[in-house]
């Protein structure tokens, strides 16, 4: 039997607020840049939102990297 601890909601804790960190990052940082006029006018925040993803998933593959 396995009498450790079950940390598998705390996982999703984080996962979920790791989400709702990017989501709302993501959001603002459309709104500055749309109100800047810094966006080309055909982005949508769905472009933003694959920038930032690709800038999220190179620091995690660097971090894994150097662990």
């Amino acid at each position: 039997m396995y009498f450790g601890e079950d940390r598998s909601v705390e996982v999703l804790g984080w996962r979920a607020g790791y989400a709702f960190a990017y989501l709302v990052f993501t959001a603002v940082l459309y709104m500055v840049f749309n109100a800047m006029g810094r966006l080309p006018a055909s982005w949508s925040i769905l472009h933003v939102a694959a920038v930032t993803l690709l800038i999220t998933a190179a620091g995690v593959a660097v971090r894994r990297f150097l662990r």
